[in-house]
């Protein structure tokens, strides 16, 4: 019970025995009986309470995550990844280069105009 065996346990009972007397050792074992019982119930109500606020954090906690991990699939479902972003902004560089260097190598443009020469 408390790391106490028999040999310490009878030691108790009749130093109790001889400090209380023999009328009032079995009201006070009984008192001490009845405070020991209440003390276990305390103790496992307590018990059962954190246990039930413990079982509704972990509940809050896995509604969070569960909203972040929809979240996240929402995300990556808006966007592509950045691999294929970066494609396709080379592929608008690209583009946008081979337009600039034919004006610029040509420098003059050919409106349809009569060209002056």
């Amino acid at each position: 019970m408390f790391g106490i065996g028999l040999p310490e346990f009878i030691l108790i009972m009749v130093v109790a025995l001889i400090v209380v007397g023999p009328d009032k050792l079995p009201g006070l074992a009984r008192t001490l009986g009845k405070q020991v019982l209440e003390l276990k119930k305390a103790a496992n109500s307590l018990k059962d309470s954190l246990q039930d606020e413990l079982v509704d954090e972990k509940k809050q906690i896995q509604e969070i995550s569960d909203s972040f991990s929809d979240l996240s699939d929402d995300l990556k479902a808006a966007d592509p990844p950045k691999d294929e972003q970066g494609d396709e902004e080379d592929e608008k560089d690209e583009k946008g280069e081979k337009g600039e260097k034919g004006e610029k190598d040509g420098d003059e443009k050919d409106d349809g105009g009569p060209s002056v020469s």
